[in-house]
Formats: structure tokens, sequence, C-alpha cells
């Protein structure tokens, strides 16, 4: 998937540097930075806002990890959810092209200090792969939700994936190798700290 004319000139819509080190270290499976994110609010409520339909577009990045599913809009985190929250069986999400992405939710159901839709549509290649995760870990908890057109498709992307997962690093090969290189950082610097320790 090719990025936005913002990310290619200026960057816009890579992982945030504050959140390379964590997500390298829990184990990053799928990563797609310098995406196309569009973001719709309808009767949106948040502390300080209010809008009865508005939508953003730009530059942002979609990231699985062991642990977690995180999408940001340019520098912005805008759905940061554990895997394993009893919550995330609450976002609806859906494939309605091979290169999109489709995470609606009631904002309350995430925070309860907001409430209103909210609809994140994400251009990525990995589409099918990331649904077919999130499937994966909700099914393990019980939970059962996904059943448009695009199911087949997500099915067969988890079960090349195998039910352990085996998804490599996507996105660009600059971005994987960045992750990749986030987590073998941190892991030598946690192992050396544990050696000092030791010695002392």
């Amino acid at each position: 998937m090719s990025s936005t004319i913002g990310h290619r000139l200026f960057g816009l819509g890579r992982i945030p540097r504050r959140l390379r080190d964590s997500l390298g270290v829990e184990g990053v499976r799928v990563l797609d930075e310098g995406i196309r994110v569009s973001v719709t609010y309808r009767n949106y409520r948040s502390p300080g806002k209010w809008f009865a339909w508005k939508r953003s577009t730009g530059s942002g990045a979609v990231v699985m990890t062991q642990r977690r599913l995180f999408v940001s809009f340019y520098r912005w985190p805008i759905l940061d959810i554990e895997r394993a929250d009893s919550r995330l069986h609450r976002i609806t999400m859906s494939v309605p092209a091979t290169d999109v992405l489709e995470l609606a939710f009631d904002a309350a159901d995430l925070d309860s200090s907001r409430s209103g839709e909210v609809t994140i549509r994400l251009r990525t290649s990995q589409a099918s792969t990331l649904r077919a995760m999130c499937e994966i870990r909700l099914e393990a908890s019980g939970f059962r939700q996904y059943t448009d057109a695009s199911e087949t498709d997500a099915r067969n992307h988890s079960s090349e994936g195998g039910r352990n997962e085996e998804v490599a690093c996507a996105g660009s090969d600059d971005a994987a190798s960045d992750c990749r290189r986030w987590g073998d950082r941190i892991r030598r610097r946690r192992s050396g700290s544990e050696c000092r320790r030791r010695s002392l």
C-alpha cells in the first residue's frame, strides 16, 4: 500500500516516537504507517467538544502487537486498546474493500466521559489480516462478531497465519525494520541492566 503524500514528503503519519520502544517490546505483528486515515464523528460529545457531524482525513498509522491494537492520526493516538480487553468486542470491524479496514464504535463504550458514534476508516493492505487477528482473540474470549461478506477472506488470512498468529511485520520494509530494531534495542538494554544488578 502506497503511503500518503504527506508521509512521503514530511513523514506525517509515522508512529509517535514516545511509543516506539513500548511497541517494539510488545512484539509487532502488523505495522502500516503513513496510510490514509479518516475519522467520522456523529452526535459526538467529549469534555470541551461537541460535533453533530465531523470528518477529519489525513495520514496515520496502525499497529497490531501481541498485546494491543493501536491507531494514530498524524501524531495523535485515536485508538489504543489491549487485545485482551473485553471492550474490544464492542468495536465493529469490517472490510468493505480489500484495502480498507473500518472500525465503528460508541465512544461511551471505550470512555465514559465521551458519547456519540465514531468511525475510523483505514486504507491499508493489511485490512483482512488485522481483522482476522482480532477475531482470533475475540473467539478465544468467547465472543463472536464478524458476519459481513468479507468474513471468508478474514478467515483465510487467519488460517494462513495459524492460530498462534505467526504474522510477520507488514507495511513498508523500513517501518518493519524499525520496529524490530526498537524491540532488540530495548531487550538488550534490559538484559544489560539485569546483568549489572546480578553482578552487584
